[in-house]
């Protein structure tokens, strides 16, 4: 699986179109058959740069999301690396019963919503991006993170999405940020 990360991001393809063209017998040494007969698939890797990167996995143990700076979830290709943990597959069901709350009691979206510990600002970013789908509007949320190195990326991550109107990124310990700029806020749409 994680070759196949590897190899994905190095290429210059939308990963739908590289599953096809290997699936019909592409590569880089030899031409698809058909309508894509002559193709070559371009990779901003070299073979060795590929090899050096894999090595550089086994050798350090470095997750290869690290290694790459990005990490795939849910739609988002977020900012990685050491300092913050990776956002896990499994998180990805708190975001869809998030929104699915969002759909069924519209109230919740009139409120923003609390992330604490948002790490690389995944469940901030979906919620920011989705909800409007699932309730009408576009929910407001406050991200919270302790860690310096792991603010950084959440940061670029909600720049890299363009939502800095709409996710608010505060530095501190659970609600230490909220009680010292907000002393008057009673309730959230909810917490994730």
């Amino acid at each position: 699986t994680e070759l196949s990360w590897l190899f994905e991001d190095s290429v210059c393809l939308d990963p739908a179109e590289l599953r096809r063209l290997l699936r019909s017998g592409g590569n880089e040494c030899r031409s698809v058959e058909g309508e894509d007969e002559g193709r070559v698939i371009r990779s901003r890797l070299t073979l060795n740069e590929f090899q050096d990167v894999w090595h550089l996995r086994l050798r350090e143990r470095l997750p290869i999301q690290y290694i790459l700076g990005m990490a795939s979830w849910y739609d988002l290709e977020l900012r990685v690396g050491p300092g913050v943990l990776i956002p896990r597959p499994e998180t990805e069901v708190l975001l869809d019963l998030a929104l699915g709350a969002l759909g069924e009691e519209r109230g919740l979206g009139s409120h923003p919503w609390l992330d604490l510990g948002t790490g690389t600002g995944a469940l901030a970013i979906g919620l920011a991006r989705h909800s409007e789908g699932a309730c009408g509007s576009r929910v407001r949320v406050e991200a919270i993170e302790a860690s310096e190195n792991a603010a950084a990326y959440a940061s670029e991550n909600i720049e890299r999405y363009g939502l800095q109107d709409g996710v608010r990124l505060f530095r501190g310990s659970w609600f230490e940020p909220l009680e010292a700029e907000e002393r008057h806020r009673k309730a959230f749409g909810g917490i994730v």
